[in-house]
């Protein structure tokens, strides 16, 4: 018998009670859980809708990796401790959301 992880059991507990997905969608995440690719149902749901407005596949990826790399700057800021004012932060951050927004845009077009 397999070993399960108790945090991807309430993941899918959470997914059903919410009915987040539809069955077809909830039969790709069982698949991408099964293939070991970790994703919450909520980005899942988003990106598929993403993709059936016909938003380029390479402008979402361009966008998870920009959101990615934006978590772990902060990840990183926070274990340097305060370098610069909380300020600075919140307007580069706003900036990065911005720029990655007008991107997802473009490629919508």
């Amino acid at each position: 018998m397999a070993k399960t992880n108790k945090k991807s059991e309430a993941t899918y507990y959470t997914l059903q009670s919410q009915n987040v997905l539809s069955p077809d969608q909830t039969e790709l995440f069982e698949m991408l859980h099964y293939a070991g690719v970790v994703i919450d149902p909520k980005v899942l749901k988003i990106v598929l809708d993403l993709l059936k407005i016909n938003v380029a596949p390479s402008a979402i990826a361009q966008m998870l990796k920009s959101l990615k790399a934006q978590k772990y700057k902060k990840l990183a800021a926070k274990d340097k401790g305060p370098s610069g004012t909380k300020e600075q932060g919140e307007k580069s951050s706003t900036s990065a959301r911005q720029t990655s927004g007008a991107r997802l845009r473009a490629g919508a077009s």
